[in-house]
């Protein structure tokens, strides 16, 4: 929704859609797709290595070079420094572009991003049963 917002902020009249829209799509227009890796960190930590795909097809049969790199400059403004989702700030590591298709007509966007998850259980509390301090003073304090 993030990431969907963001893109109707820049181009209000393009549509945006999740990767599993297969027909019926009107050009130009945005499809957005994650793919994600989670691995354990320790007992109730987990590291989720992410990366965004945003993929932008242009209008059939009307290719224009400098509409698609300005296309390439506003997207990768938007993301460049991150992306506010719910509670967490997401920084990207990076935001690559590549221009495809037939036509030269396809824009590939990857933003890769690393976020943790905890499972909710906490370890378990340790208190501090003794603590000791020794001072020493020097001149007239």
């Amino acid at each position: 929704t993030s990431v969907r917002n963001a893109l109707k902020g820049a181009y209000p009249d393009y549509k945006v859609y999740l990767e599993d829209v297969k027909d019926n799509f009107e050009n130009p227009c945005f499809f957005l797709g994650l793919t994600s890796v989670v691995s354990q960190e320790n007992t109730n930590l987990y590291k989720n290595n992410c990366t965004l795909h945003i993929t932008f097809f242009t209008e059939k049969g009307r290719v224009d070079a400098l509409f698609l790199y300005d296309v390439k400059d506003t997207v990768t403004k938007l993301f460049r420094h991150g992306l506010q989702v719910g509670n967490r700030f997401l920084h990207f590591t990076s935001v690559s572009t590549e221009t495809e298709g037939e036509d030269a007509d396809i824009i590939f966007f990857n933003l890769p991003f690393i976020y943790y998850d905890a499972d909710g259980q906490q370890d378990e509390k340790y208190l501090m049963q003794h603590i000791y301090n020794h001072y020493e003073t020097k001149g007239d304090l």
